[in-house]
C-alpha cells in the first residue's frame, strides 16, 4: 500500500526538491501551498503524514498542525522550520503533537529517515487498532456466551468463531 505525504508550503521549490530528492521512496507525495488547501485535501483523502512549513499564507504552521491533529488524530505531523527558535519548538510539540521537527533547508536523508520512522510508528498504530478491536469483539463474545439465556443453537456464528480465536469455545462443537 502507497503511503501518502502531504507537505504543506507555500515554497514550490520546496515540495520539488523533496519529490526530486524522495522519488524512489514508496509514497505519494502530495503538495498544498496553503493551509485551507492542506485542510481540503485532510478531508477529501487519507493522509499518513503530513509536513507543514513553520509558516503558510494563511497561518502559522504550528496552528495548521494543531487544527489537523484535532480533525485528522491518526495523521502523524512533522514541522519544517527555517529557523531554530526554541519556543516555537516547544510550541508545535505541545500544541500540535508533532513527531518531528526538521530544520530547513531540508536534508532528503534526514526528511526520508523521519519518513520513514513516522510511518513505522503509524503502522504500530494501525496494528495496535486492530488488536484492541480483535480483543473487544472477543470480550463481547464471551460475554454473550456466558450470559444464561444463551444456548449454542442461538449463538452467531460470529461468536463463536471470536470465541475459538481466543481459546474459550472447543473446535470439535459446531
Amino acid at each position: 500500500m502507497t503511503r501518502k505525504v502531504l507537505i504543506v508550503d507555500d515554497e514550490p521549490e520546496v515540495f520539488a526538491s523533496i519529490q526530486s530528492a524522495l522519488h524512489k521512496e514508496p509514497y505519494e507525495f502530495i503538495s498544498a501551498s496553503s493551509a485551507q488547501e492542506g485542510f481540503n485535501i485532510l478531508d477529501e483523502q487519507p493522509v499518513d503524514v503530513v509536513v507543514c512549513a513553520d509558516e503558510v499564507p494563511d497561518m502559522k504552521g504550528v496552528e495548521f498542525l494543531a487544527e489537523a491533529q484535532k480533525r485528522h488524530p491518526k495523521v502523524l505531523r512533522v514541522m519544517l522550520s527555517g529557523s531554530a527558535d526554541r519556543e516555537a519548538l516547544i510550541e508545535a510539540v505541545n500544541t500540535a503533537g508533532i513527531y518531528r521537527f526538521v530544520a530547513k533547508p531540508v536534508q532528503p536523508a534526514q526528511l526520508a529517515k523521519v519518513l520513514r520512522e513516522a510511518l513505522q510508528v503509524s503502522r504500530v498504530a494501525e496494528a495496535q487498532m486492530e488488536v484492541w478491536a480483535a480483543a473487544k469483539m472477543q470480550r463481547q463474545a464471551m460475554q454473550k456466551l456466558a450470559s444464561p439465556d444463551v444456548d449454542e443453537e442461538s449463538a452467531s456464528e460470529e461468536t463463536i468463531t471470536a470465541a475459538r480465536y481466543a481459546g474459550f469455545y472447543p473446535a470439535d462443537v459446531t
